[in-house]
């Protein structure tokens, strides 16, 4: 058995939309492009276990959703933090776009105010058989 966690990207969002937020989301999502990697791998498991040569995958996926907001914003923030330096690196972003210093509170400071976070994160459990042969 694997198990694994897979950040879906491309579906975090909050209700009602935080700008903030949002451009969060997508400088996250422009950086593991500029990286060369794929969004939201998950959902391509059973392909790839099929690609890796195991007969009759199967999977679990669990869905954690936070009770409080403030963790899937401190969530990305810590996410955004990582990414920076590559951000500006890569040109995501423009050096000093995005102050590392009041970024997280920020953010929290206007989940705070108006809005529900819906955090996309899955947990994946996964299995498969050799082929024979």
């Amino acid at each position: 058995m694997v198990t694994f966690q897979d950040l879906n990207t491309t579906r975090i969002r909050s209700v009602p939309a935080l700008p903030l937020l949002t451009r969060g989301i997508a400088v996250v999502n422009d950086c593991l492009r500029a990286a060369g990697r794929t969004l939201d791998t998950g959902e391509r498991l059973y392909s790839l276990f099929r690609e890796a040569g195991l007969t009759d995958p199967e999977f679990a996926v669990a869905v954690p959703t936070p009770q409080d907001k403030e963790s899937a914003v401190v969530m990305l923030g810590q996410t955004l933090l990582t990414a920076l330096p590559f951000a500006e690196e890569a040109g995501v972003v423009t050096p000093g776009d995005l102050d590392p210093d009041t970024l997280s509170l920020r953010q929290l400071e206007v989940a705070g105010q108006r809005a529900g976070v819906l955090d996309c994160r899955r947990t994946r459990a996964g299995r498969g058989r050799q082929s024979a042969g």
